[in-house]
């Protein structure tokens, strides 16, 4: 295990093989590692679960190079065999072999847009680069299926249901990189075999072979799972004194950090209900972030001034002041600890962290209500909209400016405009999931909108409200999010279905604030009226199947993983569909 942080680095252990390991590989999920070598065997382990061998895959020699393609959906291997054969790890089959060389193939590596395939070998002095391209095959349907929405690029009228994705090689020449006296030369071949997919899989096949490929990429079957409220622990409420404005979960276990109308910051061990972590602000403390580092928190307070303090020694390193009212705090590690804030001036100020230097201020064109990092720190999105009647308007014109604006963050920390979403009403809350997969926006349109990251922020489905959205948080497994705002109640859903499985108890006044704790095992919620943080006790559990279709969003999403990447395991409850 490897941090940042010295003494986090960690021996874990060493997987033994029968022979000698040539190539060790990650696929791009971060979930399976394969390895392979002079056994004539590719190993796929499953990182979540203590490196457990999921799958292996039978060779005809001994592999010497190992390369997943973008989606992590094949492998291509090479070695012994001089040939490059390339395996769906969801059929475990080979999809197609390139043709044989003079020698043995050394390497082999797909390029990041997955059209690209190249290696290189003993053979001589050139990288053989082939063009390949996923297809779809049709499947017979047994009995009418829903529409679904069409992938970018595919034509509207072949409406057919399709499954099976298979990769294969395009229909064009393939460029070989020869290295000459004069540099790199390109020659021409023709491309080589390939190999045909299933044709005609019934729906019970394509069932299983989505289940294997969940378990596959993340280590559990994903049944069908609900939320409910632990018998076995009891709920309790965090004592303030006075009304908490804002409440995050710590990055592990069972802490939260609150920020107090009184001015006082706290983390609490939710296990146990006491203080830890305390500190005193001059004014009322307005918001509260917490990095997934794990090693600073900050908080804001009604006079705009932003402090950081060291979780580890409780020190306050830096404090900054930012014009405007500060609405929204988010901290993220990655690339760098980052702190930004957002402001009803319509700005997002972005400060490093823990000196506070302030990097760059981003235009907003309405007040920002909620701002939020993806957890690899790769996107910025800020969401809200101008309210001069404060909600006393239900229909609102253009100008309010009500969106979701997204940047894009370099490893170096330059800052570029993606793009915005658009929305018919002030949006107060905004979240990515723990995955990155998925952002989620709800605000006063009473609707919560899923959006796809890998998919420049394309939304996926819906789910209608009873009343405004004022926040929202993700549980740690990305399967569940829970809101709360204008309905006086916490409300939990289960994402894949788009159903409520959850409701607690309703308060006197709006909620403002709601956060899982990291081990899943606690939601902490706050709002108006309430003199500290209600505590509730939480436990997943199986849902009947009759209750739980997972059509909806398959539909929805209509792209490879999406499904599964959003699935992501709750410990003990093994997995489902994906696609």
């Amino acid at each position: 295990h490897v941090s940042s942080v010295a003494s986090e680095c960690e021996y874990l252990g060493s997987v033994c093989f029968s022979d000698i390991v040539h190539a060790v590989a990650w696929a791009p999920t971060g979930k399976l590692l394969a390895a392979g070598g002079e056994n004539s065997k590719v190993n796929l382990l499953l990182a979540d679960r203590a490196f457990a061998s999921a799958s292996e895959l039978v060779c005809p020699a001994g592999v010497l190079c190992l390369a997943w393609s973008p989606d992590s959906r094949f492998l291509a291997s090479g070695g012994e065999d001089l040939q490059v054969c390339v395996w769906d790890v969801l059929q475990e089959s080979v999809a197609f072999r390139l043709p044989k060389v003079a020698d043995w193939v050394c390497a082999v590596s797909f390029s990041a847009d997955g059209r690209w395939l190249a290696f290189c070998g003993y053979q001589g002095d050139a990288v053989q680069l082939y063009p390949i391209e996923e297809v779809d095959h049709e499947v017979a349907e047994e009995a009418p299926r829903s529409p679904r929405g069409l992938p970018q690029g595919s034509n509207p009228e072949r409406s057919k249901a399709r499954d099976s994705q298979q990769l294969q090689g395009r229909e064009q020449t393939t460029a070989v990189i020869q290295l000459g006296g004069d540099g790199f030369q390109l020659k021409i071949k023709q491309i080589g075999e390939t190999c045909e997919g299933p044709q005609g899989a019934s729906a019970r096949s394509q069932a299983a072979s989505k289940d294997r490929l969940v378990k596959l990429m993340f280590g559990v079957e994903m049944r069908p799972l609900t939320m409910s409220r632990s018998l076995e622990r009891s709920s309790r409420v965090l004592e303030h004194g006075d009304e908490v404005s804002s409440v995050v979960g710590a990055p592990s276990g069972a802490a939260f950090a609150t920020a107090c109308e009184d001015g006082r910051v706290v983390l609490w061990d939710a296990a146990v209900g006491s203080r830890g972590f305390e500190a005193k602000m001059d004014k009322a403390a307005v918001a509260v972030a917490y990095s997934n580092s794990g090693l600073y928190i900050a908080a804001a307070d009604s006079d705009s001034a932003i402090s950081v303090w060291n979780v580890r020694t409780g020190k306050e390193e830096e404090t900054a002041v930012v014009d405007g009212e500060v609405s929204s705090l988010a901290m993220v590690a990655r690339p760098q600890e980052l702190l930004a804030a957002g402001t009803l001036a319509k700005t997002v100020v972005l400060f490093s962290v823990p000196d506070m230097e302030e990097l760059v201020v981003l235009r907003h064109t309405g007040d920002v209500r909620s701002i939020a990092f993806a957890p690899d720190g790769a996107f910025l999105t800020a969401g809200g909209g101008t309210d001069k009647m404060h909600g006393l308007m239900t229909k609102k014109s253009a100008d309010r400016e009500m969106k979701s604006i997204v940047w894009r963050i370099s490893e170096d920390t330059v800052i570029s405009y993606v793009g915005s979403i658009d929305c018919d009403d002030i949006i107060h809350s905004v979240a990515f999931s723990p995955t990155g997969k998925l952002m989620a926006m709800g605000g006063e349109n009473r609707m919560i909108a899923i959006l796809l990251v890998d998919r420049e922020f394309e939304k996926a489905l819906t789910m209608d409200c009873p009343a405004g959205v004022r926040c929202l948080a993700w549980s740690p497994d990305s399967r569940f999010l829970a809101s709360g705002g204008e309905d006086m109640q916490i409300s939990i859903w289960e994402v894949t279905s788009q159903r409520m499985v959850l409701q607690l108890p309703k308060a006197q006044d709006w909620f403002t604030s709601v956060a899982f704790s990291a081990d899943g095992r606690w939601i902490a919620s706050a709002g108006y009226g309430m003199p500290g943080v209600a505590l509730d006790p939480i436990e997943v559990c199986e849902a009947s199947d009759e209750h739980h279709d997972q059509g909806a969003i398959c539909g929805a999403l209509n792209c490879r993983f999406s499904v599964t990447e959003l699935q992501i395991a709750v410990p003990a409850a093994p997995a489902s569909e994906g696609e």
